[in-house]
């Protein structure tokens, strides 16, 4: 059928209606080289926020809750924040120190005093225990004490701490009293009765250990136990040795025994030493490392008539034998009243 003629408006038609318009063709390009996807972390913005929100971070990073959430949730992000060129140098120096630790303890020695309260075989007993450390600091920032530390409050709550000491490879010594550190405000006692000292009241702004210095740190405490009973041993830092020296004359009649919390428990090797004024020596050495707040237990107990009969002297035992031990020895993670 014939199309009808266009109307006035329209255009007119050279085209049959059956007949399809042309389509321009596509023109084909071939494929290129295809890149591999990005790997590794997003690039970062372009710049950080604004300094109220960077302190209000470095504010966080000062919590422990923080600290710890920060350190297992960041990931390999933490690492990128710690090395961008773009962020504020106070951002990437907390960051860095979040990350790395500030350092560790080389060796650690309890040396312990054991006499008799009043010299009668029947009273407590008063403990002088030297707590000497030899450690070298990872913190590029520098390190110097300044977490709080503290004893068990002992029997009728009378604990103490009476001297402290810092000393570096490359720095001057540094100590305090007890008079000093109570005029300083830096010993306290907490609801439990323990004596807890503040090291960061004791002039922060004196002696520092540079990053990667040897130092050696002492602190001594005055301690009243019974005549059975036990005492933790830990530090809030990784220790790759540890010694125990117990000493004094109210140990010739006691029975002593060490144990590792939390740990396969084997032996520590135990030597008895003469010295040049005749006192005996009993000497515990543990070469394996302990963890931050891993504790050693060390407890006591009178000896018997037999073993006074058979062992006249000092005589110590392993952590084999658990007679004194396993009567006194607290639940595993139980340090709430270490010496430290």
């Amino acid at each position: 059928m014939p199309s009808p003629p266009p109307g006035p408006g329209s255009p007119p038609c050279h085209t049959s209606p059956d007949q399809r318009k042309a389509v321009p063709a596509i023109r084909k390009v071939p494929p290129g080289p295809v890149e591999p996807p990005a790997t590794g972390p997003p690039a970062g913005p372009p710049s950080y926020p604004n300094p109220k929100i960077t302190a209000f971070v470095l504010a966080l990073l000062v919590d422990p809750a923080a600290q710890h959430k920060f350190a297992t949730e960041w990931g390999r992000d933490l690492y990128w924040a710690i090395f961008s060129p773009t962020a504020p140098q106070e951002f990437r120096e907390a960051l860095q120190a979040l990350a790395a630790p500030v350092g560790y303890i080389s060796h650690c020695t309890y040396d312990i005093d054991f006499s008799d309260l009043g010299h009668q075989a029947d009273m407590s007993l008063q403990l002088y225990a030297k707590v000497k450390l030899s450690g070298l600091t990872l913190d590029r920032r520098g390190f110097r004490p300044f977490d709080k530390v503290s004893v068990p409050s002992g029997h009728a709550g009378c604990s103490r701490y009476c001297y402290w000491s810092l000393e570096g490879d490359d720095t001057g010594f540094e100590q305090y009293t007890e008079t000093d550190m109570e005029a300083l405000g830096a010993i306290s006692q907490d609801e439990g009765g323990r004596a807890v000292l503040d090291q960061s009241l004791l002039r922060p702004e004196r002696v520092r250990i540079p990053f990667q210095g040897g130092y050696k740190a002492e602190r001594h405490v005055k301690m009243t136990f019974a005549r059975w009973g036990y005492l933790p041993l830990a530090q809030d830092r990784i220790v790759l040795r540890q010694e125990v020296i117990i000493r004094g004359a109210a140990a010739t009649d006691l029975h002593f025994s060490l144990v590792r919390l939390g740990n396969e428990q084997t032996p520590d090797c135990l030597k008895k030493e003469t010295r040049p004024d005749g006192t005996i020596e009993l000497h515990f050495e543990n070469a394996k490392v302990a963890f931050p707040g891993q504790a050693n237990v060390l407890s006591w107990r009178p000896k018997t008539a037999a073993e006074s009969a058979e062992h006249p002297d000092i005589r110590g035992s392993t952590s084999h034998d658990t007679r004194s031990a396993t009567a006194v020895r607290p639940a595993v993670g139980d340090t709430a009243g270490r010496l430290s």
